[in-house]
């Protein structure tokens, strides 16, 4: 059996290692981190409010941001910059989607031609809420700092809209500098409809939008 035994500021270890305080610590994330990547989506979410060494962990661990989609995934062979990548919602909000307050969300993955001949087809992504009321009541939290669709391209069409009375109200967005939030999508919702709306923290760089005209590439 490994006994451990402390001595001044170093751990010495049965094996006969010594270890600082520091070294101990790093140690220890790195097994919490091993632990955690093999969580699902849904509990990592849950399991980061725990304690704040779980929480650090998962919002300081590169793996542990991309698996929880607050960070982008690495470029694979259809990498990020690809504008004929095979894309993805995020399955956790897709799932939780009527928790989230979202009344449809779809990825359309190409269906329309581009005006430029020879191009690839661009992608359409609908977010709408039932009323302006119900995206207002998500406004902060973890939900906001995932990314909706990977991998991203600037390409990307994005409906943001809600219900009025039965009619869909809706503007369209490209987002140039980064993939968006579900915060930075809410955001740029309530900025184009509530007149004065601005949030306490205000969006990262990946907030920077780009209003598209409705008539652009194929509509």
């Amino acid at each position: 059996m490994e006994t451990t035994t402390v001595v001044r500021d170093n751990i010495v270890t049965g094996r006969g290692s010594m270890e600082s305080p520091g070294e101990v610590v790093t140690r220890t994330a790195e097994l919490l981190e091993m632990i955690l990547l093999k969580l699902d989506m849904r509990t990592l979410l849950r399991v980061q409010r725990v304690s704040s060494a779980f929480h650090g962990t998962i919002h300081t661990s590169p793996e542990l941001r991309r698996k929880l989609w607050i960070s982008p995934r690495k470029p694979s062979g259809d990498g990020a910059d690809d504008p004929k990548a095979t894309r993805m919602l995020n399955p956790l909000i897709l799932d939780r989607r009527h928790k989230l307050l979202i009344k449809s969300l779809y990825l359309w993955q190409g269906t329309t031609p581009t005006t430029t001949p020879g191009t690839p087809k661009t992608s359409y992504v609908d977010i709408h809420y039932p009323s302006l009321k119900h995206a207002l009541a998500l406004r902060s939290g973890s939900w906001c700092e995932m990314i909706v669709v990977q991998p991203h391209h600037a390409s990307i069409q994005w409906s943001l809209g809600y219900y009025d009375g039965g009619k869909l109200r809706q503007i369209g967005y490209r987002f140039t500098s980064g993939p968006p939030t579900l915060g930075v999508l809410l955001d740029a919702l309530l900025e184009h409809f509530v007149p004065g709306y601005g949030r306490v923290e205000p969006a990262g760089e990946e907030g920077r939008v780009e209003e598209a005209a409705a008539a652009e590439d194929g509509a």
